[in-house]
């Protein structure tokens, strides 16, 4: 009965990873769509579309491990299992594509790209607050992650 139960609580565990693998690679898809359209400007109304579904889902991802105890679990026990730098490059874009996707939705001083996109650095620090101590250690001193 017990090894039972202990296989049980081991598939669920590998349940929770997937689940917190998946996100990343949905939002590792998002932030690469997002980049692609660097060379697109003036953005057009797919572009946009794209830039938006990046920052919404890396917003969506940092308040639900935020807020969510099961996921906030999930994601530091991911992280301490994988590579921070890792996670970081594939789901955060660096400041310098934050800076030309923002400049690019700049026109005479409108901004017309969806907030979200202003709103990046927030989600970062939505994203750290909910990390333990010893992984927010490792996410400050990481280059990918700032």
């Amino acid at each position: 009965m017990k090894a039972i139960i202990f296989l049980l609580l081991i598939s669920m565990g590998s349940v929770y990873a997937q689940d917190i693998s998946g996100s990343v690679s949905n939002i590792t898809k998002l932030k690469g769509e997002a980049l692609s359209t660097l060379g697109s400007t003036p953005y057009r109304a797919k572009e946009h579309q794209l830039i938006k579904d990046y920052f919404v889902g890396l917003m969506e991802f940092s308040v639900q491990a935020r807020d969510n105890s099961k996921m906030n679990r999930r994601l530091n026990s991911y992280l301490a299992s994988g590579d921070i730098a890792k996670f970081c490059s594939d789901i955060l874009l660096d400041t310098k594509d934050w800076n030309q996707i923002k400049q690019n939705c700049t026109r005479n001083r409108f901004f017309l790209c969806s907030e979200e996109v202003n709103e990046f650095p927030e989600f970062k620090k939505t994203l750290s607050g909910s990390l333990s101590p010893a992984n927010l250690e490792i996410f400050k001193n990481t280059p990918a992650c700032q």
